[in-house]
């Protein structure tokens, strides 16, 4: 590797310093890897950790419900503030990547009907899509760690996640820019990388039936179930009209999720929502950006203030 990189790059280092964000030391690392990937490599460390017992302090239950622009409704009981994770802006970025891809993809196909070389252009196709694969990764990190934070600050000790997103191979009623879209948006990365991060500290994350959850009245104590289904009082894609008024209905299905669990009350996320936007793009936004928080590298003092 040092001859590669000096013969290569004119890189004559004798030791490579590589940041990993984890407070580790040497005698918890156990092995270390690079594996080559695509175009690139990746440094992986298998290493000792201690999973945390769990905290009997803990007593509330979560809800995430997994939506496209609204990637993640969150939704936790007893807690009268609900929180969205914005996916607009990670919508707005893989569309782009998307449109230069399939520019480059018709030159290539174009080149490769004239017989001519299509190397170059295919090489930076490939290119493209590592970006693409390097975003939703970062952003699945991101919100796993966001959702983390939010459960250690409101005590939870479970974490239930729709399962919507396990379906995503199935034919969908969407038009085509959408579907590509919703299959690409990361909510089975994020739920991975919860999952195993939440283990670590004692918190149990599962997913659960979101069958009629959308547009059910999580504000009427009936069983969340084909009789109570409702889909006429879902007026607007996100928003529903409850016997209280107007809520959000992604708020509205997480509320509907905590029922299936067998709790209901007049208060979970029933005040306005917290918008929490990874990419912070629009100046006269109200959503919190999230750059440097503790776990979410986010804005830590403007979110819990």
């Amino acid at each position: 590797m040092r001859k590669h990189l000096k013969e290569k790059h004119g890189i004559d280092l004798r030791f490579l310093w590589l940041e990993i964000g984890l407070p580790l030391n040497e005698k918890a690392i156990k092995n270390v890897q690079i594996a080559p990937k695509r175009d690139e490599f990746e440094l992986h460390l298998i290493y000792k950790a201690e999973i945390n017992p769990i905290d009997f302090n803990r007593s509330k239950v979560m809800t995430i419900d997994p939506v496209s622009s609204n990637f993640f409704a969150i939704v936790v009981e007893g807690v009268e503030t609900p929180y969205i994770i914005d996916g607009k802006g990670l919508k707005s970025l893989l569309r782009k990547y998307l449109k230069r891809i399939k520019k480059l993809q018709s030159l290539k196909d174009n080149l490769k009907n004239k017989d001519l070389a299509f190397h170059k252009v295919e090489r930076k196709i490939k290119k493209l899509w590592v970006k693409v694969h390097r975003l939703l990764r970062n952003f699945a990190h991101t919100v796993s760690n966001l959702v983390l934070e939010l459960a250690l600050r409101h005590n939870v000790k479970e974490i239930r996640v729709g399962d919507s997103f396990q379906n995503k191979n199935k034919r969908s009623k969407l038009n085509s820019i959408s579907d590509q879209m919703w299959h690409l948006l990361p909510h089975g990365k994020s739920f991975e990388y919860l999952k195993y991060k939440a283990e670590e500290l004692g918190i149990f994350v599962d997913t659960i039936s979101e069958d009629y959850s959308s547009r059910v009245d999580s504000l009427l104590n009936k069983a969340v179930a084909e009789e109570s289904y409702t889909p006429e009082l879902r007026v607007k894609r996100d928003l529903f009209k409850s016997v209280l008024g107007f809520i959000n209905a992604d708020v509205n299905a997480c509320r509907s999720l905590l029922k299936k669990l067998s709790i209901f009350d007049r208060i979970s996320g029933l005040a306005k929502p917290i918008r929490l936007r990874i990419f912070h793009r629009f100046k006269s936004s109200s959503a919190i950006p999230l750059y440097g928080m503790s776990r979410s590298r986010g804005a830590f003092t403007k979110l819990w203030g």
